[in-house]
């Protein structure tokens, strides 16, 4: 089973941990770190590295791409990357979670990416278009 590890500012990657929690019960295999402000940087990229030490397979989903916990996570990703099975995805949103966590049974670390990736975009749904088969123009 692969580790995933939930970073975002703030608690942000508590609340989906406990929002999850609260929808499926208990989840196994998934970790959060936050990074409230002020935080130490270097503390936050030793807990990313910890976690990642003592799993062989992590995925990593962070909340936003180019933010603080997407860079330490970045530089860990770096230093782990010849010694462990390590994937990082940003744009972490509650159906992404939810549905790789489901799907956390038997894949490998890249199946489980994918659907990471895939349910985070499929779960962005336009209501009226959906309702009206109407599309926005750009």
């Amino acid at each position: 089973m692969v580790s995933i590890l939930l970073l975002s500012h703030g608690s942000l990657s508590k609340t989906f941990y406990e929002t999850a929690s609260m929808i499926m019960g208990k989840i196994e295999n998934v970790s959060y770190i936050e990074l409230p402000t002020g935080a130490d940087d270097e503390s936050y990229a030793k807990e990313v590295a910890s976690v990642i030490e003592k799993n062989d397979n992590t995925l990593i989903l962070v909340d936003l791409f180019g933010g603080s916990p997407f860079i330490k996570s970045a530089l860990v990703y770096k230093k782990f990357k010849e010694s462990h099975n390590v994937e990082i995805v940003t744009g972490m949103n509650l159906g992404m979670l939810i549905e790789t966590i489901n799907a956390n049974q038997g894949l490998t670390l890249k199946e489980l990416k994918l659907i990471a990736k895939t349910s985070g975009k499929s779960g962005i749904i336009d209501f009226k278009e959906k309702l009206e088969g109407e599309k926005d123009e750009y």
